[in-house]
């Protein structure tokens, strides 16, 4: 008999079986012994309404409810095997038997709310998105099912699929710990910003500063005055009336073909018509006879922890872009702890920023610079490219918008199709380096 069996077949006299949790069988059939204690039908400790585990497993947490039984329990119950409604019937028990609280899951409980302390909407819970302040019930939910994490964990052996590096209570675990699995703060990694293209947050160009690009600003881009080259890069810039998003990508081409590639790309209908792929695309890299197409910089998804919140954090990721242990290897390279800067026996050979310093208007608009950008040095990237035997094509693109030119391009709801104009095309650049690492531009 397994643990959510045991809860049913028990659950008139004793939520969790006279010894509490560990009155079930582990995953072995032995009998395992627990510390949480009975309670009666309906989850209330003395004096304690069983409001904690009505509504069909949505706790109440001052004026709304929050997705707790499914976003929370339920892989916390996948992990060890029984059912979010099981998971959901102990943080009950935790709250009112355990501790002995006798809360209704209302704002009366809470005095802060009498108090009128709490920022509206600053309390609000949506499925895991972790609000801005902890009122009572968000407090005793979360902290409750930790105690039964730790319970279970202390009686119950874990799953884990075979295919799978982590077992699921450590994947459970992970939304609750820092972002980095090194010890180190995701504030370690934000780096200063760049100059941004605005010179303060109100700076308003004219409507026509979005046409007005030229083969400089692409340039600008991609070639660092120092050296550098970029070779991954994704950048927002806003102020209150405009915005820039400049948006860097680059891979290993076959060189008979990289400058048909080229012509291509850059005549090609629309921006939207292909994709320099990283090194996960399989979708558009190609390795066919005479004809390679290789992504080579790795592009995390980021994971975020706890310190995501971080205020020094800003809105950083991590990891950030790197290239993939194949190039690391080929050239020997070595970083640091932050993978900030990647050395090798020569010096410094790659470099990558990383920053955010956006923050919302009074009118709720984001302005500021946030961004990462991965560069090479020259030297380190001819000898990649002689290494391989390989070109590297790179696209740079640069799109600008402003608030004066947004509307002639929304479709009114009583628009025909064949009065609606096409998506906005964004401005970009097809760049080749050869295995001599000149760079050449169409």
């Amino acid at each position: 008999m397994d643990v959510a069996a045991d809860v049913d077949a028990f659950g008139a006299e004793s939520a969790f079986g006279e010894e509490g949790i560990g009155a079930g069988r582990d995953g072995g059939g032995h009998a395992v012994g627990g510390k949480f204690q009975p309670v009666s039908a309906g989850g209330g400790g003395p004096g304690a309404p069983a409001r904690w585990v009505e509504r069909g497993g949505h706790l109440l947490l001052g004026e709304g409810d929050w997705d707790f039984k499914d976003r929370w329990c339920k892989p916390l119950g996948e992990a060890f095997g029984i059912s979010e409604e099981t998971v959901l019937r102990l943080v009950g028990h935790t709250i009112t038997a355990t501790w002995q609280l006798a809360c209704r899951g209302v704002h009366e409980d809470d005095p802060r709310y009498a108090l009128k302390l709490y920022r509206e909407g600053s309390t609000f819970a949506h499925h895991t998105t972790w609000p801005d302040a902890d009122d009572l019930d968000f407090y005793l939910c979360t902290h409750a099912v930790w105690t039964v994490a730790g319970e279970l964990l202390k009686t119950h052996p874990v799953y884990q699929d075979s295919e799978a590096d982590t077992d699921l209570f450590i994947d459970w675990l992970g939304d609750f710990l820092l972002t980095r699995d090194d010890g180190r703060w995701l504030a370690d990694r934000r780096d200063p910003s760049p100059q941004s293209v605005f010179q303060e947050p109100y700076d308003s160009p004219r409507p026509d500063w979005i046409w007005r690009l030229n083969s400089q600003h692409f340039s600008e881009r991609l070639l660092a005055s120092d050296g550098w080259v970029t070779v991954w890069e994704s950048s927002d810039d806003t102020s209150y009336e405009a915005a820039q998003q400049v948006l860097i990508r680059s891979a290993l081409v076959t060189p008979e073909k990289a400058r048909a590639l080229a012509l291509a790309l850059q005549t090609a209908p629309s921006y939207m018509a292909f994709r320099i792929p990283n090194a996960d695309d399989s979708e558009y890299q190609f390795d066919t006879p005479g004809f390679q197409l290789t992504g080579w910089i790795a592009v995390p998804d980021g994971r975020e922890g706890q310190d995501n919140r971080d205020p020094l954090a800003g809105g950083v990721r991590y990891p950030p872009y790197r290239p993939v242990e194949e190039f690391v290897g080929l050239l020997g390279l070595e970083p640091d702890a932050d993978m900030r800067e990647w050395a090798r026996a020569d010096g410094l050979a790659l470099r990558s920023t990383v920053w955010d310093d956006t923050a919302a208007t009074s009118s709720d608009r984001v302005t500021g610079t946030e961004g990462q950008r991965l560069e090479i040095r020259c030297d380190a990237l001819q000898e990649v490219l002689s290494l391989t035997g390989r070109s590297m094509i790179v696209e740079v693109m640069i799109d600008r918008t402003h608030k004066d030119h947004n509307e002639p391009y929304s479709v009114r709801y009583d628009q025909d199709d064949d009065e609606s104009l096409p998506p906005r095309e964004r401005s970009y650049k097809i760049y080749l380096f050869d295995d001599s690492g000149r760079c050449g531009e169409l």
